[in-house]
């Protein structure tokens, strides 16, 4: 029930077999199941991670969708569902802006790293037929505003500084807007 684009990645075979080839073990994969395991032991109540952490939930949900969890999944969809699920709703609250404060220059890393862990969350949910309300609106939201707020250079600035030609844009800002 994986969607034909990412099924290779899904494949728990092919998995074992590239990590064979990369110098890993079946341990590997032990040692990821346990990560995730940990994950879904220490999120809150409202499906969050990092009690109500934007950039922490969003991290976590890339976590599950780098191994091929999603809300259809029998040990960890409940808590992935939650995950996509607390987002939106922040989302929803900012029209489409993902941070937890908007006022600090580092929030542009925040709403990178969960517009990017919405974007997998809206492929698996549509090709496995999920239903999340307002997902699809949300991520275009924040797709849109990452775009809006391109540098004239081409980069990302701190705060999505637009406000003077000389804004400091930064790599590692690039990097989770991309």
């Amino acid at each position: 029930s994986i969607p034909t684009v990412l099924g290779k990645r899904c494949s728990k075979e092919d998995r074992l077999q590239r990590l064979k080839e990369n110098g890993g073990t079946p341990g590997c994969e032990e040692a990821v199941l346990k990560g995730l395991r940990w994950i879904k032991a220490n999120q809150s109540p409202d499906g969050s991670f990092g009690n109500g952490n934007v950039a922490m939930t969003g991290l976590a949900l890339l976590a599950y969708f780098g191994h091929c969890e999603t809300p259809r999944s029998d040990e960890f969809g409940d808590s992935c569902q939650r995950a996509i699920v607390f987002l939106v709703n922040h989302g929803m609250k900012n029209d489409g802006r993902l941070a937890n404060n908007y006022t600090a220059n580092s929030w542009c890393y925040e709403h990178g790293i969960a517009t990017y862990a919405l974007g997998e969350a809206y492929t698996f949910c549509k090709d496995l037929k999920v239903e999340i309300p307002n997902l699809r609106e949300v991520t275009e939201k924040a797709g849109q505003f990452i775009i809006d707020n391109q540098h004239e250079n081409g980069g990302w600035a701190y705060a999505y500084s637009l406000a003077t030609k000389g804004a400091h844009t930064d790599l590692s800002i690039v990097g989770w807007q991309i």
